[in-house]
């Protein structure tokens, strides 16, 4: 295992150093990406901090102070260059909201390892289950603001170890996946991350994402979007994240009792009663004198009857079953969402079996079996 102390990393500040860094990877079959965020010390978050690895050596991109980051987006966006990530999701999507950059041809490591049997996809547990590598992961690196400036010897280190093994960890999970034949499930399932997209919350329900508000009425959900409103101006007037001004709990309590004593609501601090005091109560009267809030429209499914959700049981236990005999989780066999619809008509087995939702390998692996037990259910 290789010293994360001993390898050579190239600091990228400039937007020359940044065109001379990709004019040079773009020549590479892969290369290993992550990124850091401010989400806990800033508000909008932004990527701080892009880590990218070759085989030679670390960079550390510097997107706080690179004028321009054209030419990163254009090698993300190169298919003949593999960008090897782990759990890459919210990195793709980071990357093209704060500058527009789609990535393509990802490897996903994690993704990987679900098809090789992992169920704990965190980047020290898949590197210490595939290759016995042991990495640290000091939880103060985790929390810290990646927007400051120097940044600490630790956190260079933290950032590097980050993509420095991704490479051999593709390797390997190749290897594994070569063996137990199922190299063709990951290849399908890394192709559709090249549709993975940032998309804007529509800001007349982004409220909606806080946990808590599912269940309530229209009365309460006014409310809660006038706080919710209140909470996100003042986040970003301060610079720092919603939780900072009010949290969810305190918002949702709000929600739910309007006429509460705001130092008696569940993480209301006298610091929050003397800042935002007044704001808070504002835009509570606000809620209550509104119309109340009507949830966007949405296809409801009336609840099963007996036959469907026997068939239903049926189904799970099958998908089970599989899991088991593979070494999978249960949601790699096949989607829950397709279950319930196949419970609810089993005669719609042919219009399912070719959903986008189901993979191409699943219907290969698992397609006579789910027709056989829609058609038992029909007849």
């Amino acid at each position: 295992m290789t010293d994360i102390r001993s390898i050579p990393v190239d600091f990228i500040t400039t937007s020359q150093q940044l065109l001379d860094l990709t004019d040079e990877i773009s020549r590479l079959d892969r290369i290993a990406v992550d990124t850091e965020t401010n989400s806990r010390h800033g508000y909008p978050e932004r990527v701080c901090l892009i880590q990218i690895a070759t085989f030679e050596k670390a960079f550390l991109l510097d997107p706080l102070m690179i004028e321009n980051m054209s030419p990163l987006g254009l090698v993300l966006a190169d298919d003949s260059v593999q960008k090897v990530m782990h759990a890459s999701d919210q990195d793709v999507r980071w990357l093209e909201r704060d500058w527009g950059f789609r990535t393509r041809n990802v490897f996903d490591t994690s993704v990987a390892a679900r098809f090789a049997g992992k169920s704990k996809l965190g980047l020290g547990n898949v590197l210490f289950d595939m290759l016995s590598i042991s990495i640290a992961k000091d939880p103060r690196m985790q929390r810290s603001d990646w927007a400051r400036r120097p940044l600490e010897h630790e956190a260079v280190l933290y950032a590097i170890t980050d993509v420095w093994y991704l490479f051999a960890l593709q390797d390997e999970l190749y290897r594994q996946l070569r063996q137990l034949g199922r190299v063709e499930w990951l290849i399908e399932e890394l192709a559709r991350l090249d549709d993975v997209k940032y998309v804007r919350p529509d800001p007349e329900y982004a409220f909606l994402a806080v946990k808590g508000t599912g269940k309530m009425n229209g009365r309460q959900l006014a409310v809660a979007k006038h706080l919710f409103r209140f909470r996100e101006a003042e986040a970003i007037r301060q610079g720092r994240p919603p939780y900072f001004v009010l949290s969810n709990e305190a918002l949702i309590h709000l929600a739910d009792n309007p006429e509460a004593t705001l130092i008696e609501v569940p993480g209301v601090s006298q610091y929050v009663v003397d800042r935002f005091g007044r704001q808070i109560r504002e835009a509570v009267r606000e809620g209550l004198h509104v119309a109340p809030v009507n949830r966007p429209s949405g296809i409801r499914c009336r609840p099963m009857n007996v036959l469907q959700s026997q068939q239903l049981a049926r189904l799970t236990q099958w998908r089970t079953e599989q899991a088991e005999r593979l070494g999978l989780e249960v949601s790699v066999i096949w989607p829950k969402v397709s279950l319930n619809r196949l419970a609810r008509k089993p005669d719609s087995v042919h219009t399912e079996l070719t959903s986008p939702q189901i993979r191409r390998w699943q219907v290969a692996e698992f397609g006579a079996m789910i027709r056989g037990l829609s058609e038992a259910a029909s007849s």
